[in-house]
């Protein structure tokens, strides 16, 4: 749910390009011409984009390019390094994914278990297949089973942070009724908290083509476990650690502590899902 560090992006689009402009489908491009096919931002405006590249190089076909770049090869750059490069762990479109990098020992081939989704679809816009900003590293579950092939535009990780325009709650009356059943299931609420009509749109369809809520619907397990924390260690239970100077603990590290399994760092999956809540009681 995070947007992409774009510090780490810049560092690796020299890379990116060093590797595409060698490709034959477009040696008779210019240097201009390839940067806007495989690291300049073609997002400004999604349909004016789509106008301008079907006009200019509706001849390009990079798909099989992808393909070979899909493909892990030691001495090339490849999607793989790319998502390694990026220092992305968890999925940015659903923030309930880990991504890995496993190099089987047997033959020493090196596979990721993210994915890299084509943000504008290459089957539309097969110049842009490889086109840096197009390729957003996710799980496996948002690029093929919820995105699928929908024609509606989200959140882009490398302009947007979906975290920061959206937040989680639980109604009070299903925390209640959980603390006297607890087997009371918990109706989880994801609202749109976007302040611009752009983002707000994007972050609607968002929700609607990954089907963020009912997704986050099935781990009412860990909101529980959250809540219960919460309510368990209060903040008079807090306070009174805070001011055991034996331990030498502010407030902040006493939370960490309690929510150790929890929240963890900064790269953890369900990270926005479970401070919302925590926050909330």
């Amino acid at each position: 749910m995070k947007k992409i560090d774009i510090n780490k992006l810049n560092k690796i689009k020299t890379k990116h390009f060093d590797y595409c402009k060698k490709l034959p489908e477009v040696s008779d491009l210019t240097d201009e011409h390839k940067k806007m096919l495989f690291i300049n931002n073609p997002f400004t405006d999604n349909m004016q984009a789509k106008k301008v590249y079907k006009e200019s190089f509706s001849k390009i076909d990079l798909i099989g390019k992808y393909e070979n770049f899909r493909k892990y090869k030691k001495t090339k750059w490849n999607g793989v390094e790319l998502i390694n490069e990026l220092g992305i762990t968890v999925c940015p479109y659903c923030g309930m994914n880990y991504f890995s990098t496993v190099t089987k020992n047997k033959n020493g081939k090196t596979v990721s278990v993210a994915t890299l989704d084509h943000y504008l679809p290459k089957d539309n816009l097969k110049m842009l297949a490889l086109n840096i900003y197009n390729l957003v590293p996710c799980c496996k579950n948002c690029n093929s089973t919820f995105k699928g092939s929908s024609t509606k535009t989200i959140i882009n990780p490398y302009f947007y942070s979906l975290e920061e325009n959206l937040k989680f709650e639980i109604p009070s009356e299903d925390i209640t009724s959980m603390l006297v059943d607890d087997n009371k299931k918990l109706h989880i609420e994801i609202k749109n908290t976007a302040k611009e009509n752009v983002i707000e749109k994007l972050i609607n369809d968002h929700f609607s083509v990954l089907s963020l809520k009912e997704r986050y619907g099935y781990f009412d397990n860990i909101a529980k476990s959250i809540i219960k924390k919460k309510i368990y260690y209060n903040s008079t239970y807090i306070s009174e650690l805070e001011n055991y100077t034996e331990l030498n603990l502010t407030k902040s590290d006493i939370e960490t502590m309690l929510m150790c399994q929890d929240i963890f760092d900064d790269n953890e999956p369900f990270l926005k899902f479970k401070k919302d809540i925590w926050e909330q009681i």
